[in-house]
């Protein structure tokens, strides 16, 4: 016998933000989690937001959105991810459709001889 190497798996796929315990309802601080948002809203930060205690809250976003002298909407511009217009990619494995069973001809029966 031989020792064999166990079979290489992929790492696991990070996800592009940090996983959320709760969601942030709106109007709350979402300085140090803006993907906290709820589905529909986005994180809006202040004027200061250069500053550390720069204020940030999960407000209604509408696209486009404009900045007001208050809020300035979200650095990645949307409020949700945006979703792939392209259909999803077929299964390399596509197996040929079954053949369709063809029937077989009618047996052409010799003609009778006239009895002798």
């Amino acid at each position: 016998g031989g020792a064999g190497f166990p079979p290489a798996t992929p790492p696991p796929a990070l996800p592009l933000s940090p996983p959320c315990q709760v969601r942030i309802d709106r109007l709350s601080s979402c300085a140090h989690a803006r993907h906290c948002c709820r589905h529909g809203d986005g994180c809006f930060t202040g004027p200061n937001r250069q500053e550390k205690h720069s204020s940030a809250q999960c407000r209604r976003f509408s696209h486009p959105c404009n900045d007001t002298d208050e809020w300035i909407c979200p650095a990645d511009g949307a409020a949700a991810p945006p979703r792939p217009t392209t259909p999803p990619p077929r299964p390399e494995t596509s197996h040929p459709p079954p053949p369709t069973p063809s029937t077989p001809p009618p047996l052409q029966l010799p003609h009778s001889l006239p009895p002798p």
